[in-house]
């Protein structure tokens, strides 16, 4: 059995064991995106190198044998510095778009595609709790927002752009919208570490909404006897729908006191940590107010994910790689409305042969369009207009959390041509998308090992190099049996269930 060092540690492993297996047997976290175990290594991506100290030549962990003696550093300057490169490379060939336009132009960070395709789905109780949780004050803003998010809305291109304001104009003195429901309810443990905030106008309720979220006890102090700020000289804005949603955030376990001046000094020494906002002001953590209200949410936001931070002793998350496809030409846009719910009558009907888990639990949990009101209905109709321009796996693509980890940059090689965005779609289940392809091998080394007729295969060479399914039959036909585990060993967005969120409504 060799034994080698691997960042300092000694490892004896069995005999043909890869660097990549030693590692992984000290819990030592070295990325790959073409790797699948159980099968051959591909060596194609290369982000898995790392550097064999005793000859200083950098090697792909995942096809390099241990041997005895050697000497391994998997993290060092130099093997970060190719990790980044081979990045890069990758990125200088895919196309698409990892955040939607819209999202990416709320300076909220409200994520409305999930909200439209919550609607679509039939279930409108997701899809307003998802607005609230980004926006905190979705139905005043259908009222007072500017829509900087429409702006940005790739159907637009099209035809006309979506109506999202007033898309989450939900109805907060509805009786039903309670928070017992399944998201509206109390999260606050008995031992939550208590936090205040100083102001309750839009910016002082989104902070002490997402300290909420982030599990703290909040309670909210302001010198006038009722919250909401500028948003109660808003001429446009119905006040019974403020007050109401007003209302929800206290229900949901917020603390308000209101009318009384509060002395700072003793604040500070009741509450563990105190974000100031509006004509209260603070020099550590202080939240602008705005007359553009969504604005003065996301300073609030911003605020809170600051504090909670420093309360938790921990560094902020940087922003997730964000790949942009810019302006679409016409074909492209005539391709991604093709597969958007508008055209496709069975969006949210999972009726694929293959068994499996995803298809049953999709139509078990599936919400009836019977149920909807009038408004409802009117609202899916709007909403199935998406063009889903953003991916559908922004959560497990490798490629986004590696380049996010080593900072890679898009533009480092550029192409002297951008790929055109295709869909391919499978049945009513999966599509594939080959602009996010990396050529990893990994769904046709999986189609192959299955008994199907044909499964997946390259064609073409070099820049041209593609996954097709040979002899020019349907993707439907090569994914019979496989299909579920295709889209999940695939490393990116490019093969993805039509229907499915990974971002979760939690």
């Amino acid at each position: 059995m060799p034994t080698l060092k691997i960042d300092g540690i000694d490892i004896s492993v069995v005999e043909g064991s890869t660097i990549l297996d030693a590692a992984n047997r000290l819990e030592i976290d070295i990325p790959r995106m073409c790797h699948l175990k159980g099968f051959e290594p591909e060596t194609s991506c290369m982000v898995c190198v790392v550097k064999d100290l005793k000859t200083g030549q950098i090697v792909p962990s995942c096809s390099v044998q241990a041997t005895e003696g050697m000497s391994i550093d998997t993290n060092c300057a130099e093997v970060r510095s190719v990790r980044k490169e081979m990045l890069e490379l990758l990125l200088s060939e895919h196309i698409g778009n990892c955040e939607a336009p819209c999202e990416r132009l709320c300076p909220a960070a409200h994520d409305i595609p999930l909200m439209l395709r919550e609607m679509v789905r039939s279930d409108p109780e997701r899809a307003e709790w998802i607005a609230r949780r980004d926006l905190v004050l979705p139905s005043s803003l259908s009222y007072v927002c500017s829509a900087p998010c429409e702006k940005g809305c790739s159907r637009a291109q099209l035809d006309k752009k979506i109506s999202i304001r007033k898309l989450h104009r939900f109805d907060p003195t509805n009786d039903e919208v309670t928070f017992s429901s399944n998201y509206y309810i109390n999260r606050i443990k008995s031992d939550a570490i208590e936090v205040a905030v100083l102001g309750a106008g839009p910016a002082g309720l989104a902070a002490a909404w997402q300290l909420q979220l982030e599990g703290f006890r909040c309670t909210i102090f302001d010198k006038v006897s009722e919250a909401g700020g500028l948003l109660l000289t808003k001429k446009k804005l119905p006040q019974k729908v403020l007050q109401a949603e007003i209302k929800l955030l206290e229900d949901s376990g917020l603390i308000f006191k209101l009318g009384t001046t509060p002395k700072i000094t003793e604040i500070r020494k009741k509450f563990k940590g105190v974000i100031a906002s509006g004509c209260y002001k603070s020099k550590t953590f202080y939240a602008e107010e705005n007359k553009v209200i969504v604005k003065a949410i996301a300073n609030g936001k911003a605020a809170a994910k600051e504090l909670a931070a420093s309360i938790q002793k921990r560094t902020e998350l940087a922003p997730s790689f964000d790949s942009k496809t810019g302006t679409l030409e016409q074909a492209e846009l005539n391709e991604l409305r093709e597969h958007c719910p508008e055209k496709i009558e069975h969006f949210g009907e999972q009726t694929v042969t293959q068994a499996s888990r995803y298809e049953s639990e999709q139509v078990a949990t599936k919400p009836s369009h019977e149920n909807l009101t009038d408004q409802e209905k009117s609202d899916q109709t709007e909403a199935k207009r998406c063009l889903h321009c953003d991916c559908r796996k922004p959560t497990t693509c490798s490629l986004r959390k590696f380049a996010t980890e080593y900072e890679a940059d898009q533009q480092a090689y550029p192409a002297l041509e951008r790929k055109k965005i295709q869909l391919v779609g499978y049945g009513k289940t999966v599509i594939f998308e080959p602009g996010k392809c990396i050529k990893c091998r990994r769904c046709v080394k999986i189609t192959q090992q299955s008994n199907d007729d044909f499964g997946l295969a390259f064609s073409g060479r070099g820049f041209n190099l593609q996954v097709k399914v040979p002899l020019g039959e349907s993707q439907q036909d090569a994914l019979k049996t496989t299909a579920i585990e295709c889209v999940t060993a695939c490393p990116t967005g490019a093969l993805a269930f039509l229907d499915q969120e990974e971002n979760e409504a939690k």
